[in-house]
């Protein structure tokens, strides 16, 4: 018997996502792949490119992970900017 309150979630690669100077992998996750519709990803990229982190003038590497959580989505960008550290921005 599951006595916890998670459910299993899947992942999907969509790739490299480009924005100015800063390349980020892209990843889906969510309990059906499918549920991650492709507006989903249109919108949460707009709203990257919108960000008040302007990602496009910097020289960075990191991932997005775009979690659909039922009818909702959270985004999480995570950059390194050259340091040896994690900077993450939740956006929803």
């Amino acid at each position: 018997m599951n006595t916890n309150n998670y459910s299993f979630k899947y992942t999907s690669s969509k790739g490299i996502f480009v924005l100015g100077k800063t390349r980020f992998k892209w990843y889906d996750l969510a309990e059906d792949p499918s549920a991650v519709s492709a507006q989903d990803i249109i919108n949460a990229k707009t709203c990257i490119e919108n960000a008040d982190e302007n990602f496009q003038n910097k020289d960075d590497l990191g991932f997005v992970i775009m979690h659909r959580c039922g009818e909702h989505c959270l985004l999480l960008v995570c950059t390194w900017r050259s340091e040896n550290e994690l900077w993450e921005s939740v956006l929803l």
